[in-house]
């Protein structure tokens, strides 16, 4: 039964690291560059949340009986955080639009207070203005993951929810988002954040990782071109030399190592760069490789290792 025949395939790394290169660029290409500004809902919850029939007992806001008017209180803590890879820049707002939310089926009962924020000494005073049922932010610089978190009290019917919108208009943006519940959890906000920043410097990593061993293996190609460039350029010169010095008959082959070992003192050589000469000595040693020759040229005596000589037995 025959042996199967066994093909072997040679990987062109350059055209994989071509396709690796298109890939990482279209990837990082046509990942979105944008700014994403959204407004994190982290607690709206209610202030007073009285079930028992407590028809005796007056509960008041600002001489508001709550419990007579069938009102509550609720405390709302919201996170304003640019959530894409862009800044957000001041030239992007448009000035014809008012920044900043309003309420509805609520009044806000005092001015939004920051309670945190990533760069506090800046986001200090970005709430400029506020009525019962609206507030206004100043236009301000967002970088990418910078943020601001306000706290308020909203005054509402018990039989209805708070609806908070977005107001402004924001270049490269379609419009502000309010995520929901599930959405909004400080942690999980965080951890998006940090696998976002995780993706971008894998990508970009990838694709410098790509363009060191493309510009290793190109170097490597070009010294090897380069070498046999130099390699022809010689030949070339040899060629010359051959013509010029001695005759094509009387020029034999390039001695290999094993047969210079054995040359004789006389005998008479070529070699590719001192032209014709003779053998002086030939030094052996245990190691074949250690081979060591005199040689006596026209313009000089010189010893080399035998093993790197371009020599050429010389029939004459």
């Amino acid at each position: 039964m025959s042996e199967p025949i066994k093909r072997k395939f040679k990987i062109n790394w350059s055209i994989v690291i071509a396709i690796i290169s298109i890939a990482l660029t279209a990837l990082w290409k046509f990942y979105p560059v944008e700014a994403t500004l959204k407004y994190n809902i982290l607690l709206n919850t209610s202030v007073l949340d009285i079930k028992a029939d407590v028809a005796k007992l007056k509960v008041s806001y600002d001489s508001i009986d709550l419990i007579k008017g069938k009102q509550n209180v609720s405390i709302v803590i919201m996170q304003v955080r640019n959530d894409g890879n862009k800044d957000i820049k001041l030239e992007d707002y448009d000035r014809n639009n008012e920044f900043g939310f309003r309420i509805e089926n609520g009044k806000i009962l005092n001015k939004p207070e920051i309670v945190r924020s990533s760069d506090l000494g800046y986001f200090s005073d970005v709430v400029s203005d506020f009525t019962e049922n609206k507030v206004k932010f100043k236009y301000k610089l967002i970088d990418e993951d910078q943020f601001w978190t306000i706290k308020f009290l909203v005054i509402h019917s018990k039989k209805e929810q708070i609806n908070i919108i977005p107001i402004g208009k924001i270049s490269g943006m379609k419009k502000i988002d309010i995520p929901t519940n599930a959405d909004t959890n400080a942690e999980l906000l965080l951890l998006r954040s940090q696998y976002k920043r995780s993706l971008i410097l894998l990508v970009s990593s990838l694709m410098l990782l790509v363009l060191l061993i493309a510009f290793v293996i190109l170097n490597l190609k070009s010294r090897r071109l380069l070498r046999e460039y130099y390699k022809s350029l010689q030949i070339d010169s040899f060629s010359e030399k051959i013509s010029e010095s001695a005759s094509n008959e009387e020029i034999g082959d390039l001695l290999p190592l094993d047969e210079l070992v054995k040359l004789q003192k006389g005998q008479l050589i070529y070699h590719e760069k001192f032209g014709e000469g003779e053998v002086i000595e030939i030094e052996k040693f245990k190691d074949i490789g250690d081979a060591r020759g005199t040689f006596k040229f026209e313009k000089k005596t010189v010893k080399l290792l035998l093993r790197f000589a371009p020599l050429y037995k010389l029939n004459k």
